[in-house]
């Protein structure tokens, strides 16, 4: 079994800097930026997905309460590529999958080949493969992009790489980064396990993008640049000192991207 510690640095050259907010939510619980920036809001009082581009104008919104395609019940998570969203619809037992401008495609449910509830987290690994934590068996999951069940990750008989309380995952240059706090337990895409990296802090959400990490706690968020010694990288600490809680935070652009239940916080980082 190994345990690492992060490395935290703090260099003035990246502070960020406060630029704008955008968007106006009830209770945001995670966002996801794909590639050509266009971002993707699910917010748990309003059970909605919202899609709003760069500079905040709603795009479109789609969901209310309920079990039908296009409702949700706690959308827990939402993941996007340049094609498709996913979100992970927690009480419903389900992953909804739409395409980008929010027409519906398909479901993966527990009914599907693996069954799986409560599913709090989402993504998709460079080959199409469907990710998702199933947080009632405190597991990860491994799918097709048709719903065909692969393999399970961190599950009961993972031995000192089985999970406890899974809450976020992402996967970073083949590598499954999941938050199990106060611990992050880092995968490779077939179950293998790699590393154990322990935390002197209490995260609550993690993301990555082509630009970076962030890592954050409910006032604080600590990030880094993408570079080749992934299970090393130094982490820069911002705290940003907001009245709302911090629920998620994505680096993308040259840009930090910090959000509370009501609103997006874009910082610049300068170099």
């Amino acid at each position: 079994m190994s345990f690492l510690l992060f490395i935290f640095t703090s260099t003035k050259a990246q502070n960020p800097v406060f630029s704008h907010t955008i968007g106006d939510f009830t209770s945001a619980q995670a966002f996801s930026i794909d590639p050509s920036g266009a971002i993707y809001i699910v917010d748990i009082s309003t059970n909605e997905l919202i899609k709003i581009d760069s500079v905040g104008a709603v795009i479109k919104v789609i969901g209310g309460y309920g079990w039908d395609n296009y409702t949700f019940d706690f959308p827990a998570d939402v993941f996007s590529t340049l094609l498709n969203v996913y979100v992970a619809d927690k009480y419903n037992d389900r992953i909804q999958i739409f395409d980008k401008d929010l027409n519906y495609i398909t479901t993966l449910s527990t009914y599907s080949s693996e069954p799986f509830r409560h599913p709090v987290a989402v993504s998709v690994s460079d080959q199409g493969d469907v990710f998702l934590i199933d947080s009632d068996n405190s597991r990860l999951l491994k799918f097709t992009s048709d719903g065909q069940f692969l393999l399970e990750i961190g599950g009961m008989l993972a031995g000192d790489f089985a999970l406890e309380n899974p809450k976020a995952f992402s996967i970073i240059d083949n590598k499954i980064f999941v938050l199990d706090s106060p611990n992050l337990f880092i995968y490779d895409l077939w179950g293998n396990n790699i590393t154990k990296k322990s935390f002197e802090f209490e995260p609550v959400n993690l993301n990555s993008t082509s630009t970076g990490l962030t890592i954050n706690t409910s006032k604080n968020v600590f990030y880094a640049y993408n570079n080749r010694d992934l299970l090393n990288l130094p982490l820069n600490k911002f705290s940003p000192e907001l009245e709302e809680p911090i629920t998620d935070s994505i680096l993308f652009n040259r840009k930090l991207y910090v959000l509370t239940s009501k609103t997006i916080y874009v910082y610049n980082i300068r170099k």
